[in-house]
């Protein structure tokens, strides 16, 4: 589909989103345009639900694996109710954490104390010449005595993360990563 804007710019359709209001199939597939501050360049990172394991305590968890261009890192990811939960490697620190169905207004704690999620709009948002409707932004600000973290996040329901800005300072470079959807396989 080519909108009226320019002959390269796109409307994602609808029929190539996968069916879960949060993808987290295994075999879902994003593949995402990355630039980095710190090593000053960009690379493509593809993150895949790859598979299932039962966790004492978590229950069944899908493994996500995103796969960098010199390592791969893995996040177990658990859905309790309406709460879903990026867990790192070593299955304590929370990465992410998610509330759904999102609700503009809705706002919730992360991984720590000082870590505040809020869903401030729903919006349009073009990533590398797709336009996608219904985007949640989500922002989120964690502060500690030695550590600070703020992203901007868009969700589109049934496909994901469209797009990250994130930021995040520990007494060293500030670090800046911008995440930008360049294709996906849902199921």
């Amino acid at each position: 589909m080519i909108a009226a804007c320019s002959s390269n710019d796109q409307v994602a359709p609808a029929i190539s989103y996968g069916s879960a209001y949060f993808p987290n199939e295994v075999g879902d597939e994003w593949v995402y345009d990355v630039y980095d501050s710190v090593q000053e360049k960009r690379y493509s990172v593809t993150v895949r639900v790859a598979g299932t394991i039962m966790l004492p305590q978590k229950g069944a968890t899908k493994i996500w694996t995103f796969q960098y261009p010199e390592a791969i890192d893995t996040n177990y990811v658990v859905r309790t109710n309406d709460t879903i939960v990026f867990y790192s490697k070593d299955l304590i620190d929370k990465v992410h954490v998610f509330v759904v169905p999102m609700t503009v207004g809705n706002a919730w704690i992360g991984g720590w104390l000082y870590d505040q999620y809020r869903v401030s709009s729903l919006t349009s948002k073009k990533v590398n010449r797709v336009s996608y409707d219904s985007a949640y932004l989500i922002n989120e600000n964690g502060n500690s005595p030695n550590y600070r973290r703020i992203k901007a996040e868009w969700f589109v329901p049934k496909l994901g993360m469209v797009e990250r800005y994130r930021f995040e300072y520990d007494f060293s470079l500030p670090d800046i990563k911008v995440w930008s959807l360049k294709s996906s396989r849902l199921n």
